[in-house]
């Protein structure tokens, strides 16, 4: 393909269960040249999942075919491609290779994924926060938001070599309406590198999106297809965003896609998805952001962090050193990181 005129992405999916894409969605994809899904789990044929925090998703191949029928790209730079270990990458990178799924994201090693896929005057990124699987000089994984120069490299040589810049990234906190600021400030320094357009996800429920210097950053496109009874708990977790990009006329289309009982995923047809995603793009707006963060913050902190609860100012004082400092943060997470057998790499130093 020597030239993209559209663009087209989506959310999360787990294709785990049985579902189906509806007509009206169909007829978007194709009218797309590119169509980009973030692949969130691993196919595995030994299902030997790997030791680490948090549920591992298990893709099932029977379920792929409705994916890859309209789409051609899957970002893989995500915090479950890794869960089944580096057989569950290789055997994902192998079936989608078979679909006809070009990947971005992971590898066998550090530059495989950190490795950009361009597509004529395109350069798809796919970039992930660290929680684990991340790629090393010789170890499979993920391309990790820690490296911050190949991040740089990557998006600078994209905009050198005059293409346009799309980085999916994988982050911030999950089930919450905004992001956090530190994602703000990473996204709009990327903008600042040369990307064109930032796609989010990750959390689970549609967040808003922003200008800043005239380039979109969507913050979470929500879950594309993500069959999980506790997500509907959650306002916004049951429908998600499709966005559209014409580079020819710079036009950018938010499309409210949404997922019903049946797991049937096709255009919402209701108007109030479009009414709350400009009450979400709102929020990034408003005068109470930083108070809303600092509140959504103190709840969640109690609920998700009781091992880290403090009983005086002075703890927490000493709590909060050693989760700033980078020596003290450092130590503890290469300590931890041995504790529980993640295989450490002493990566030259230049």
């Amino acid at each position: 393909m020597n030239e993209v005129s559209r663009l087209l992405f989506v959310g999360d999916t787990v294709p785990n269960k049985p579902f189906e894409l509806g007509r009206s969605l169909r007829g978007l994809c194709f009218e797309h040249d590119v169509r980009v899904f973030n692949l969130e789990g691993a196919f595995s044929r030994l299902r030997k999942p790997l030791f680490k925090a948090g549920p591992h998703l298990l893709l099932e191949p029977n379920f792929f075919s409705e994916v890859t029928e309209c789409f051609n790209i899957a970002t893989l730079a995500n915090n479950h491609v890794m869960d089944f270990g580096d057989e569950g990458l290789d055997t994902t990178i192998l079936q989608c290779k078979k679909a006809g799924i070009s990947t971005v994201g992971a590898g066998l090693n550090l530059g495989a994924a950190f490795s950009p896929l361009d597509i004529g005057n395109c350069r798809i990124i796919s970039v992930a926060e660290h929680e684990f699987g991340a790629a090393g000089e010789d170890k499979a994984g993920i391309a990790t938001v820690d490296r911050q120069n190949e991040v740089f490299e990557i998006i600078k040589q994209g905009r050198e070599s005059g293409k346009f810049v799309a980085v999916v990234a994988h982050g911030g906190t999950e089930l919450i309406p905004i992001p956090p600021p530190y994602l703000r400030q990473r996204y709009r320094l990327w903008i600042e590198y040369g990307a064109n357009l930032i796609i989010g996800n990750h959390p689970h429920v549609v967040q808003g999106f922003e200008l800043y210097k005239g380039k979109p950053i969507f913050y979470s496109l929500g879950n594309f297809f993500f069959s999980n009874d506790s997500f509907r708990l959650y306002p916004n977790a049951h429908w998600s965003i499709a966005v559209s990009i014409d580079i020819a006329n710079n036009n950018i289309r938010a499309i409210p896609i949404h997922c019903d009982e049946n797991n049937i995923v096709d255009i919402a047809t209701d108007n109030q998805y479009e009414g709350e995603f400009t009450r979400l793009c709102n929020l990034l707006k408003s005068d109470n952001y930083f108070d809303m963060y600092s509140s959504i913050a103190s709840e969640l902190y109690k609920s998700w962090y009781p091992r880290l609860s403090t009983t005086s100012r002075e703890d927490a004082a000493l709590l909060l050193h050693y989760l700033r400092c980078d020596a003290h943060r450092n130590l503890v997470q290469t300590e931890l990181s041995h504790r529980i057998g993640e295989t450490q790499s002493c990566e030259q130093i230049n």
